[in-house]
């Protein structure tokens, strides 16, 4: 039932994180997913370099925090998915991955409600869900 669970958790931040690497790729080009509506607030992002540096600006760092967030995630969830699939007893064994992966789970699922919107609040929720459910099951 544990493994069950963690292969089930680990989909929605495949899912969402590979989805959020593609949308932030095509905002590069078109910016229309991951971007504001207001277009000039894109173009004054392009404009305006970031307080720590010059060496980049505000979109290019916008474009690159997207990236690797939606990075994370999908490797949060593979690394969760391939123990859970290949090295079953491992996972069993190891206490502190199957506690590190519900924590990790909440944190996201926290900073859905706080700072995002519904749609990646559902799919954390659910991951971090099943994965509390698989580490009371273990």
């Amino acid at each position: 039932m544990t493994i069950t669970l963690y292969l089930v958790g680990a989909l929605p931040f495949i899912l969402l994180g590979g989805l959020h690497v593609l949308y932030t790729v095509f905002d590069e080009i078109n910016p229309r997913k991951l971007a504001p509506k207001d277009t000039s607030l894109v173009s004054a992002m392009r404009m305006s370099p970031l307080g720590l540096t010059s060496a980049t600006n505000m979109w290019r760092a916008w474009i690159g925090f997207n990236l690797s967030h939606g990075i994370g995630a999908v490797g949060f969830g593979l690394l969760y998915l391939y123990l859970a699939a290949s090295h079953a007893s491992f996972l069993l064994e190891a206490q502190a991955l199957l506690i590190a992966a519900p924590v990790i789970a909440s944190l996201y699922f926290v900073m859905a409600l706080r700072y995002w919107f519904s749609t990646p609040a559902i799919g954390t929720g659910l991951g971090a869900a099943c994965f509390w459910l698989g580490l009371a099951a273990s």
